[in-house]
């Protein structure tokens, strides 16, 4: 078999399992029980979306390497796709239907419903105890009314959580708290004694014999979603990169269960040696002074953001989150255009935060030419 007929026999049989989630997601769309499938909806949505787009990338191999007198054939087929995809789009209720499910007068809910859910993880903050209870109380009462009831709850501060059934902690009371006891949130480890995250880093001894499928499994382990430890992940993605660009004495890249040149294995272990002291680093939860007067956010075209607080003359500088890219190695950059691919990040990360910040701030963006 030549390889484009294998090429397209395996776009073949992608697209018929594609078939087969679009059917899910249609059935799933068109039977939609607003009360207890609500929050699938969004899941759905997106899966849909996913599909449709691998669809068009399948579809144009298809025509590329099938017969040509299945041309029309090929165009049937995603006129069809097309027409069934946008049917359930219309269909589908809004992503946010949820938030008007209850039909309660609750002012902290609507924000908090919009950008504090993490899948199924409710996370959130104030600035007084008597503000966290009511976003608590509300967000409760809310997700109670559509059949949601909250539970497994954690706060630094126990005076939040007082009048909370034991059953329904993720720990057990504070007096008895453990010093291990923490609670896993978006992959990170919280200790609300001390409000500090950490990292969960357990990777295992590099192997003897280091490949390419090796070296991205341990990679894959170290999950960092706000950028904090930004400066080792980079060092991981040069490595990556390097790899990518290896060659055989042939000429050929390497495969991914090809023994890497000894040099490579020996930088990847003295390397890996250094990732277990990730899980030693301990960052606080809280970013700002409390009770600040001034509240900046300065981006630098590194794309990190840094968060400046300052209440009755103290000053506190903290790390909110970073985001970086490595230069490709396909085409020669110029300094000039990797410093505006540099801003272009930051502008983007900016974004984002600013998005996301529920405080008036102030911005500052800063490059270094």
């Amino acid at each position: 078999m030549s390889r484009p007929e294998k090429k397209l026999v395996e776009c073949f049989m992608k697209r018929k399992a594609l078939f087969v989630v679009r059917d899910s997601a249609e059935v799933f769309i068109n039977n939609f029980d607003n009360q207890n499938d609500v929050f699938q909806i969004p899941i759905r949505v997106e899966a849909l979306d996913r599909v449709y787009n691998e669809f068009l990338d399948l579809q144009t191999e298809i025509e590329k390497y099938d017969d040509p007198e299945k041309f029309e054939e090929h165009m049937q087929e995603r006129a069809t796709f097309e027409a069934r995809y946008g049917s359930a789009k219309a269909n589908h209720p809004p992503a946010n239907f949820h938030l008007r499910l209850p039909k309660i007068d609750l002012p902290n809910c609507s924000r908090g419903a919009q950008k504090d859910f993490y899948v199924d993880d409710f996370l959130s903050g104030a600035d007084t105890v008597e503000s966290a209870i009511q976003i608590r109380q509300e967000m409760t009462a809310m997700l109670s009314a559509a059949g949601f009831p909250l539970k497994k709850w954690a706060s630094n501060s126990p005076e939040v959580l007082v009048d909370i059934p034991e059953e329904d902690l993720a720990f057990v009371p504070y007096h008895d708290l453990q010093d291990d006891q923490s609670v896993s949130t978006l992959g990170l480890i919280w200790d609300p004694r001390i409000d500090m995250m950490s990292f969960k880093v357990q990777l295992p001894l590099p192997a003897s014999v280091l490949t390419k499928r090796k070296i991205m499994s341990y990679v894959a382990q170290i999950f960092d979603p706000f950028g904090l430890v930004g400066p080792i992940i980079v060092i991981a993605k040069l490595f990556m990169q390097r790899l990518w660009a290896l060659k055989t004495e042939a000429g050929d890249s390497y495969e991914w269960d090809c023994p890497l040149p000894p040099r490579l294995q020996s930088k990847w272990k003295e390397f890996h040696e250094t990732l277990d002291t990730i899980a030693s680093l301990r960052i606080p939860l809280c970013v700002t002074i409390a009770n600040a007067t001034s509240f900046q956010l300065h981006f630098f075209s590194d794309a990190c953001c840094y968060v400046r607080s300052e209440s009755a003359g103290i000053v506190r500088v903290q790390l909110l989150t970073s985001k970086s890219k490595v230069a490709p190695l396909a085409k020669q950059q110029t300094i000039a255009r990797l410093e505006l691919c540099g801003a272009v990040l930051a502008s983007n990360l900016y974004k984002k935060v600013a998005h996301s910040i529920p405080k008036p701030a102030e911005f500052f963006c800063w490059t270094d030419s």
